[in-house]
């Protein structure tokens, strides 16, 4: 019996001994973890070819998913790092970070096309980073008057996944006799003809091989949303037929029937079910898979409604089957990037606010508030075809509607051709509308070139120019412009009647709209 106490007060001390050393580890790595997070970075040293000490590198890197989702003239969640060429003949960037992931795109300052309206040159793809990345990149480029065409080599820690999205970007792939035979050059949308419509490619097929062999030198993360991005940039390449043939008198003669089936058939596709068996705990992380999700939803629309309705895909990003992650980011997107708005904004912005948790985006979300009917549009100073700084709150006591446009935008001039210049037209004798055009041109001579051929605006209108800061100038950032074209109309006392919504851009629904406000 003494010996029985004796083990058991020995069992005890051993176990308590056992729970203090646990407890310990777990507070030596929580600090650990803790620090590493504190102190996580991306490390690039970039060697590029040919650079100059005139050349400056811009490394734009995304905090959030949102980051590179959101519209191109917005900075959400986006910090940008500007290094010149060093002693050493390379550019150096140190770049701390909050997240274990997201994304990143290198910017030069751009040599040729000094008529663009762009004075930066995009030199390499979006791609993938993961907090301790420390690389030495070797990048050979070459910039022409349309963009720029870069390859790159990498070494160091996280490497592997830099290669392989470099080697995926200059796939050299030769079909042979079979693969033509499988290819969708003829595609014209009907998915009911051609059932291989959202098979994966053959090219995409061989990178997936190649990625397989390199599966144990990448991490889970980075593995999945390579497979993700490949996959899933190559099937959304399709849509744009799709959505084509839906539009077309073709798919209008066809019977009910044959539309749910094309419906049935489409909603299911692309694998909606097993999405290729990538885990699905990475999804949220792929652009590609995002973007096409959204894409998706478009056509469903059309197929729905008739037209690519914002409304429509709106509701249906509320209801998507999906994690809470990915509603969010579907949600978020739609609202920050859509092309065109819905004319119920107000009500689309409450359901946001009501279904997103993420902090920052709900920050993000606050925003959005300039775009809410009622709002007084704030005074902004600009230049006029004379040189003359003007006032928009010049035109006080009128009914305005401003039109955002730049230089070589083909949906801007498509909207003034088939909308704008009617509606102008309709209300020429009425002093009571003001029709005000804002160019973001860079360059004083595009815009004034522009004008003289009145495709994107009358050369007699009332013609603003931005000053030569494009997207940067306040009236864009202060009004969260998404994107071009863009049309805001106000009432007499300068507030916010509607922001680029649906009837905005159809001419009696724009006609209609005008004539309320008399």
């Amino acid at each position: 019996m003494k010996d029985n106490n004796i083990k058991n007060r020995c069992y005890f001390k051993v176990l308590i001994c056992y729970i203090a050393c646990t407890c310990l580890f777990i507070n030596i790595t929580a600090n650990a973890q803790s620090k590493r997070n504190v102190d996580a970075k991306i490390s690039f040293k970039i060697y590029l070819d040919k650079a100059t000490q005139e050349d400056t590198l811009t490394m734009v890197v995304g905090d959030n998913m949102l980051s590179h989702l959101a519209a191109g003239g917005r900075t959400i969640g986006k910090r940008s790092f500007k290094r010149t060429l060093n002693n050493n003949g390379y550019f150096l960037f140190q770049i701390p970070v909050n997240s274990s992931h997201g994304y990143f795109q290198l910017i030069k300052n751009r040599r040729l096309g000094e008529n663009s309206n762009s004075n930066i040159i995009y030199v390499n793809e979006l791609q993938l980073w993961e907090a301790g990345d420390d690389l030495t990149v070797r990048m050979f480029f070459q910039e022409d008057q349309l963009g720029a065409n870069s390859n790159a080599t990498y070494s160091g820690i996280g490497s592997v996944k830099y290669n392989l999205a470099n080697e995926f970007n200059h796939f050299n792939y030769h079909p042979n006799a079979l693969d033509k035979t499988r290819s969708l050059e003829k595609f014209n949308g009907n998915i009911l003809q051609y059932d291989a419509f959202d098979q994966l490619t053959p090219e995409t097929v061989e990178k997936l091989k190649l990625l397989e062999q390199y599966r144990s030198k990448l991490t889970p993360l980075s593995y999945n949303v390579l497979k993700a991005n490949e996959i899933y940039k190559s099937v959304s390449g399709y849509f744009t037929f799709i959505l084509s043939y839906i539009r077309s008198e073709g798919f209008k003669s066809l019977n009910k029937e044959t539309k749910e089936t094309f419906n049935k058939r489409f909603v299911n596709s692309y694998d909606a079910m097993t999405n290729y068996g990538i885990d699905g705990r990475y999804l949220a992380s792929s652009l590609a898979y995002i973007n096409m999700l959204l894409g998706k939803l478009r056509i469903e629309s059309a197929l729905n409604t008739g037209s690519d309705s914002p409304e429509w895909i709106f509701n249906a990003t509320t209801k998507f089957p999906t994690t809470a992650e990915i509603k969010e980011l579907l949600i978020m997107r739609q609202l920050f990037k859509s092309r065109v708005f819905s004319d119920e904004f107000s009500s689309n912005f409450d359901s946001a606010m009501s279904i997103v948790k993420k902090p920052e985006y709900l920050q993000y979300l606050q925003e959005l508030q300039v775009r809410m009917p009622g709002r007084q549009f704030s005074e902004f100073k600009l230049t006029d075809v004379n040189g003359n700084i003007r006032s928009n709150y010049e035109f006080k006591g009128k009914i305005v509607l401003i039109d955002f446009w730049f230089t070589n935008c083909g949906h801007c001039e498509a909207l003034y051709k088939e909308v704008l210049s009617e509606v102008e037209e309709h209300f020429k004798n009425n002093p009571s509308v003001i029709f005000l055009s804002v160019s973001i041109d860079k360059h004083l001579a595009v815009w004034k070139e522009s004008l003289s051929k009145q495709i994107y605006a009358p050369l007699d209108g009332i013609n603003f120019f931005t000053n030569g800061s494009g997207e940067n100038h306040p009236i864009i950032q202060s009004n969260n412009i998404p994107g071009y074209p863009c049309l805001i109309l106000l009432d007499q006392q300068q507030k916010m009647v509607s922001f680029n919504s649906e009837s905005l851009r159809e001419k009696d629904s724009l006609i209609k709209a005008i004539a309320n406000l008399h």
